[in-house]
C-alpha cells in the first residue's frame, strides 16, 4: 500500500493555488523529491512525489491549461521504473504504454535544438522504450502485443541511423564546400573529420538495411587512434531492456547534432538495432515462427559481428542465442536464413498502428506546447 503523501505534497496540490506559471517550479521540487527517494531506495514516497505531479498535470489539463511534454515524459518514465522496481509489472505496462503513447505523438524536446536532432533522440528513445515494453509483455506472458513492440523498436532504431545518415551527408557536402573555398575553421576541420570516419559505418548500415548485403567495415579507420568507446566492454542486451530514471531537463538539452556522429552514439544505436533484431527473432520463436526467429537472431549476431569485436559482452550474447537456435531450428542455414528476411525498399518506413489502450494521459497531447 502507498504511503501518504507528504505534508508539502498535500499542501500545494490544492486546485485553487495550481496555475501555469506555479507548474513548472512544483514539478521541479517534486522531482528532485521523487529521485532523492529513488536514490534512498523508498520507491513508495518516491511515487507519492510522482503521483502527486501526475494529479498536478491532469488537473491543469482539465483546466485547458498547457503543459511540457519532457514533464509528461519524465514523470511517467520514473513512474514505470517505480513499479518495475517494486516488481509490479502489470502497473509498469500501463505507464510504459502511456510513454510510448505520449513519446510518440506529442512533440518531445523543447529549446534550441535541431529538428534533426530531436527526431533521431526520439527515435532512440521510443526504440528502447519499445524493447522494455515487449520484455515486460513477454514477462506478462503477451507474446503477439510483445512482438508487435519488437518489431516498433526495430523500426526506430532504423530511423534513428537513418535521420543520422542523412545529417552526415548534409554536414560532409557543407564542409566540402568550405574546404573549396577554403574558409574552414579549426572547428569545422574537426566536424569533417568526425563525419569522414562516420560515413563508412553508417553507409554499411544503410546498405545493410535497404538490400540485406553486409559489406565489411575497416573498423581500424572509422575508430581511429584510441579504438572502441569503454563502454562497449561492459554493455549486454539487458542495459536496454531495463528502465532507468530520468529528468525533465534530459530531454531538453543536447550536445548538438555532431554528437551523433561520435563513436559513442554510432555504436549506441548499433547496439541498439542488433537487440532489436534480436528481439524480433526472440518473440517470433516464442510464437512458434521458428524459421523466422531463427533469421532474425542470425541476422542480428552477423550484424553485430560487422562492427563489435567478439570479446564485446553483446556480440557473444548474440553469438551464443543464434548458436541455441541453430540447435533448435537444424534445418536452417545462416545464409539462407538471412537472405529471406524482407526488408522495405526505402527506410521510410510506415510505423504500424498497434490499437494500443493508454493510460488517461492520452488526454494530454492536446494540450502540450
Amino acid at each position: 500500500m502507498e504511503n501518504k503523501r507528504s505534508r508539502f505534497e498535500s499542501s500545494i496540490f490544492t486546485e485553487e493555488i495550481i496555475t501555469e506559471n506555479d507548474l513548472p517550479s512544483y514539478l521541479l521540487s517534486l522531482e528532485n523529491q521523487a529521485l532523492s527517494h529513488i536514490q534512498n531506495n523508498d520507491l513508495q514516497n518516491a511515487l507519492s512525489s510522482l503521483k502527486t505531479s501526475e494529479e498536478m498535470m491532469e488537473s491543469i489539463s482539465m483546466q485547458g491549461g498547457s503543459l511540457n511534454s519532457e514533464n509528461i515524459i519524465s514523470i511517467l518514465h520514473n513512474i514505470a521504473y517505480c513499479y518495475q522496481e517494486l516488481g509490479e509489472l502489470k502497473k509498469q505496462v500501463i505507464y510504459i504504454d502511456a510513454c510510448y503513447f505520449n513519446a510518440k505523438t506529442l512533440k518531445f524536446i523543447q529549446g534550441g535544438i535541431s529538428k534533426t536532432e530531436d527526431s533521431i533522440r526520439k527515435s532512440k528513445y521510443i526504440a528502447k522504450l519499445a524493447l522494455q515494453y515487449s520484455s515486460v509483455l513477454t514477462a506478462l506472458n503477451k507474446p503477439k502485443k510483445a512482438l508487435k513492440f519488437a518489431y516498433s523498436a526495430y523500426i526506430y532504431s532504423c530511423r534513428a541511423i537513418n535521420d543520422t545518415l542523412e545529417a552526415c551527408k548534409k554536414h560532409k557536402q557543407n564542409l566540402q564546400y568550405k574546404v573549396k573555398k577554403a574558409k574552414l575553421s579549426k572547428s569545422e576541420k574537426n566536424r569533417l573529420s568526425l563525419v569522414q570516419r562516420a560515413m563508412p559505418i553508417l553507409e554499411v548500415i544503410e546498405s545493410y538495411l535497404r538490400k540485406g548485403d553486409l559489406q565489411k567495415v575497416d573498423m581500424r579507420s572509422a575508430l581511429g587512434i584510441k579504438g572502441y568507446p569503454e563502454w562497449i566492454s561492459s554493455i549486454n542486451m539487458s542495459e536496454f531492456l531495463k528502465i532507468s530514471t530520468v529528468k525533465a531537463a534530459d530531454f531538453t538539452c543536447g550536445l548538438g547534432i555532431q554528437a551523433e556522429f561520435t563513436k559513442d552514439y554510432l555504436f549506441y544505436k548499433i547496439a541498439l538495432l542488433a537487440t532489436s533484431l534480436y528481439f524480433l527473432g526472440a518473440r517470433n520463436q516464442s510464437l512458434g515462427n521458428h524459421n523466422k526467429g531463427h533469421r532474425y537472431s542470425l541476422s542480428a549476431k552477423r550484424f553485430a559481428g560487422n562492427f563489435f569485436s567478439e570479446k564485446c559482452p553483446i556480440f557473444r550474447e548474440l553469438n551464443e542465442n543464434a548458436s541455441k537456435m541453430s540447435v533448435e531450428n537444424p534445418d536452417a542455414s545462416e545464409n539462407k536464413g538471412v537472405k529471406k528476411i524482407k526488408r522495405n525498399k526505402s527506410l521510410n518506413y510506415n510505423i504500424p498502428k498497434f490499437n494500443v489502450h493508454s493510460s488517461s494521459f492520452s488526454k494530454f497531447s492536446s494540450v502540450l506546447v
